[in-house]
């Protein structure tokens, strides 16, 4: 798969499994794996040589670094032949949030059925620039959950395909591990620069006091390496920070890296491994009853949504909850987040019936 395309060295984590060009294709069809690919994003060497320096526990994943992508009118054919292909995590870095039109288009074209989750902190921009992609290429993206935005940079905006699992920069400085479900049920997350504080990344090109601390950052990346259901996940934003990038920025988006790769790690330990128990709930309006199951390793719950899905959704009918959407359900109605993503799958269904 990667032959047909040319790769400048970049992120490349010393400590990880040297790994040849051709023996990638193999590598990538196993989902504990991870390639890690970036498309012509400056001060990549910088990036590399901090997280050279950090102390990465012992690998039980592959990590596969074929490098840059020397020719940016390829873009598209790889992330196509990615998502059709690969059945691995992949970790992308780009510089603008405009370049997710590629993906978007590549989704479309190999039938990638999309729950995504950004981080952004704006809505108005997201706007603007979604505006610009062609109407196609949100064919096969089911649901745009934007967290993380602020208030005076996003009132009014709509974004198209947004049902729910939107979180404002408040909601989520309260308590940032509302986060963990949205992306644990997402396949795709979308992390931009944009949503860091000033203090922590200062290489931002555009003034902002408000944001995640590089604390809770980290949290978000090691929460994504960690769910087996994000198969894709993009940093972007990189065209937003000051070409001379300062050690503090480095250090900030290097430990974002570290964290995710960490969090795949951490996941590959119990791969595979399940002990369920299902709770069933008669009547829980809107619904005749629906099921709920506790994994008793993970002690994660999910809520089984009550109909059949076509098989290019059935990877949502499991949907992660809390034990308070249990607790909440239990008393005859559905919780509100559920009931919202139940409807919304609703929808989906009868589209396809």
């Amino acid at each position: 798969m990667f032959e047909k395309f040319n790769f400048k060295p970049s992120i490349l984590i010393e400590k990880a499994n040297k790994i040849n060009a051709k023996s990638i294709s193999d590598l990538i069809t196993n989902p504990k794996n991870v390639l890690i690919v970036s498309f012509e994003v400056k001060n990549i060497e910088k990036f590399a040589k901090r997280l050279n320096k950090f102390n990465f526990e012992e690998f039980n994943i592959h990590l596969i670094q074929p490098g840059t992508l020397e020719d940016d009118a390829n873009t598209f054919q790889l992330l196509n032949e990615i998502l059709s292909e690969s059945k691995c995590k992949v970790f992308i870095l780009q510089n603008h949030i405009s370049d997710l039109k590629y993906f978007f288009q590549a989704a479309d074209l190999s039938n990638f059925y999309a729950n995504i989750q950004i981080f952004h902190n704006s809505l108005s921009e997201l706007q603007r620039e979604f505006s610009n992609f062609i109407e196609k290429s949100f064919r096969t993206i089911l649901n745009l959950g934007v967290s993380g935005h602020q208030q005076h940079l996003s009132e009014n905006a709509k974004i198209p395909k947004s049902s729910f699992d939107n979180y404002r920069l408040g909601n989520l400085l309260q308590q940032i591990e509302v986060i963990q479900k949205p992306i644990q049920y997402s396949n795709c997350v979308v992390v931009d620069l944009s949503i860091v504080k000033q203090s922590d990344l200062p290489s931002k090109l555009e003034p902002g006091v408000s944001g995640f601390t590089s604390e809770s950052f980290n949290q978000i990346a090691r929460s994504i390496g960690s769910s087996e259901n994000t198969k894709m996940t993009i940093l972007t934003g990189f065209s937003k920070q000051n070409e001379g990038i300062d050690e503090v920025s480095v250090d900030t988006i290097a430990q974002f890296i570290y964290y995710y790769i960490s969090g795949v790690n951490k996941s590959g330990n119990t791969h595979g491994t399940v002990q369920e128990t299902t709770f069933i709930i008669d009547e829980c309006l809107p619904y005749h009853n629906v099921n709920f199951t506790k994994d008793e390793i993970s002690m994660e719950w999910f809520a089984n949504y009550p109909y059949p899905l076509p098989e290019e959704l059935k990877h949502l009918s499991k949907v992660p909850c809390t034990y308070n959407d249990y607790i909440y359900s239990g008393k005859g109605e559905l919780s509100p987040r559920l009931e919202d993503i139940f409807s919304w799958l609703d929808e989906l269904r009868e589209q396809t019936l």
